[in-house]
């Protein structure tokens, strides 16, 4: 076992004054510090706001940086230590066990993941800098009202529809690509030289970076952009086809209802008019 000590139990019930429902607090891991091991009848998630610090739980361990979150189960033990004297600085949020239990027969998309992953230790991943700050300035406005666990569903689905986003574009992208493609709705009037022009590097590195990154070319990156702004139009607005058209930054219509039809698989008067079904109108 690779704890310092034998790790004690934590009950929910002993941190919650009535009417709380839930814990938000702010720690700091100094080597001043005793031991700390625990598990608990609660699920808990923290993130390293600042610092580092090792993370021992049941069968390993892990060094812990300014950004990583970790969801913990409550069958999990763990416990903290500092790395040297600054010590670290986290955010943990604990909930009652059951509040997690229906998630995901509600959002299939968390299977496997978060607190639902299979894995034998607590699951997470590194978030940016911003998306930190974010959750901690987030995470003070939580903590003024913890006995509201709809406030608390709110904060979580936000931190998870983040993380998600996070996860599927960013780690394994260079920064200056992923800069880049946040600029795409900015830019794409301008076509593949806006998007190269966003990313800062000549048009045959921005190229091979994106096959090889993304498995796709600059300029369907900016078609799939254009293309979800218009769909975004049509459904929100009741603006010229031609004007969104020309919004996208493209001037021939056949070209357009072209890429519509691939990316939707319908023109973008069809795409329209069915949304419009949505409120019982009759579409022809």
């Amino acid at each position: 076992m690779p704890f310092s000590h034998k790790p004690v139990t934590l009950h929910l019930e002993e941190f919650l004054t009535p009417p709380q429902r839930f814990i938000v607090a702010r720690s700091h891991i100094s080597t001043r510090d005793g031991p700390n091991s625990h598990r608990h009848d609660f699920a808990e998630f923290f993130w390293m706001a600042a610092g580092a610090c090792e993370h021992r739980f049941q069968g390993g361990s892990e060094m812990l940086n300014m950004g990583d979150i970790r969801f913990v189960r409550p069958e999990h033990a763990h416990e903290f230590r500092a790395l040297d004297a600054e010590g670290a600085r986290l955010t943990n949020i604990a909930l009652p066990a059951d509040f997690i239990s229906a998630w995901v027969e509600s959002y299939p998309t968390l299977a496997g993941q978060f607190f639902w992953s299979p894995a034998g230790h607590p699951e997470g991943h590194r978030l940016s800098k911003e998306t930190i700050a974010r959750l901690d300035q987030a995470a003070g406005e939580l903590a003024r009202d913890t006995s509201n666990l709809l406030v608390l569903h709110h904060f979580m689905m936000r931190l998870f529809l983040e993380a998600l986003s996070e996860r599927h574009d960013a780690p394994h992208l260079p920064l200056w690509l992923r800069q880049g493609m946040e600029k795409i709705p900015r830019v794409f009037a301008d076509g593949v030289p806006g998007f190269v022009k966003a990313c800062g590097r000549s048009p045959e590195h921005v190229s091979r970076a994106t096959r090889k990154h993304l498995g796709t070319t600059p300029g369907e990156l900016v078609n799939r952009a254009r293309m979800d702004y218009a769909a975004q139009q049509l459904r929100m607005t009741d603006d010229n086809i031609l004007n969104i058209m020309m919004d996208c930054g493209l001037n021939n219509p056949s070209h357009f209802y072209a890429l519509f039809r691939k990316h939707y698989g319908e023109t973008p008067r069809q795409y329209r008019l069915h949304r419009k079904g949505l409120v019982g109108q009759v579409v022809g």
